[in-house]
């Protein structure tokens, strides 16, 4: 989280139901203007195995679709905090599903509808959504970033291989397949103001 959104303060489980994650997350303004924001939410994960995907018409090819999706909940555990204004999440999250046609790649759609409550410039409110797109980016390079390490260590093993027995080692390392590399594209839609 703290790699994505440096504004992050505090993000802290406040209780584990079945069907989900209450979170308690706490934001420092990034504005003297502004006062910081904190939300109470409720997460959910829900992968979908191919026949759940395919019944909603998603592409799915032999991985599993998710979806990763929060909104507000009230909390005993964290009442709202002096210096923090409670923001309100409607529906937040992540759709990701397989592209056709060979679910080499995922495609990442980022819903986001929040009402940070309190008073803000409109120009703000722009310069977050700009902000938004940046952090889904970011969070793609991370992706990147973990899939070339895998990828990496995946040569450095077949290097060992091919070194420890030679004749074997050349044979698997030619005949490997190279392993897909997933990336993520975002969609941000912004509702008009």
């Amino acid at each position: 989280t703290y790699l994505i959104d440096p504004t992050v303060e505090t993000v802290e489980v406040l209780q584990s139901p079945p069907f989900g994650t209450v979170i308690y997350t706490s934001y420092r303004s990034g504005s003297r203007l502004l006062s910081s924001r904190d939300f109470c939410t409720l997460t959910a994960t829900k992968v979908l195995s191919n026949d759940e995907g395919a019944a909603l018409g998603l592409y799915t090819k032999g991985i599993n679709s998710s979806s990763f999706v929060v909104s507000s909940v009230n909390s005993t555990d964290m009442p709202e905090c002096n210096g923090y204004v409670r923001g309100q999440v409607i529906a937040f999250g992540f759709i990701v599903v397989a592209t056709p046609p060979d679910a080499r790649r995922v495609r990442v759609f980022h819903i986001a509808c929040v009402d940070p409550k309190g008073n803000i410039p409109a120009k703000l409110i722009d310069a977050a959504v700009a902000e938004t797109c940046k952090k889904v980016n970011r969070l793609r390079e991370l992706c990147e970033e973990a899939q070339a390490k895998v990828d990496a260590e995946a040569r450095a093993e077949a290097a060992a291989a091919a070194a420890s027995n030679p004749e074997d080692g050349a044979a698997h390392a030619a005949g490997a397949p190279e392993r897909p590399v997933q990336t993520a594209h975002s969609v941000i839609e912004r509702p008009f103001v």
